[in-house]
């Protein structure tokens, strides 16, 4: 499962920099970055609303179509051939 949640919070709450807290949630700085300017674009601040599920947030930074790809999932095995 993506660490969105934590990102925000670890920036909003503890006023962590994007470096910060990609050593704080073992995550690349550009993921951090990223999700982080999804979600002001997105208008999302921590604390997040109560009603907003993973899947909604999800929704609200990537798009209703967006589907999430498992780390080290091969998508395609014909295209090693």
């Amino acid at each position: 499962m993506r660490q969105i949640r934590e990102v925000l919070r670890l920036a909003q709450a503890k006023n962590l920099s994007p470096t910060e807290i990609a050593i704080a949630a073992h995550l690349p700085r550009t993921t951090v970055r990223n999700y982080l300017s999804r979600a002001a674009a997105a208008g999302l601040s921590w604390p997040l609303p109560d009603d907003l599920d993973d899947r909604g947030l999800e929704e609200r930074l990537f798009g209703p179509d967006h589907r999430p790809v498992r780390r080290g999932h091969r998508l395609d095995v014909r295209a090693r051939r």
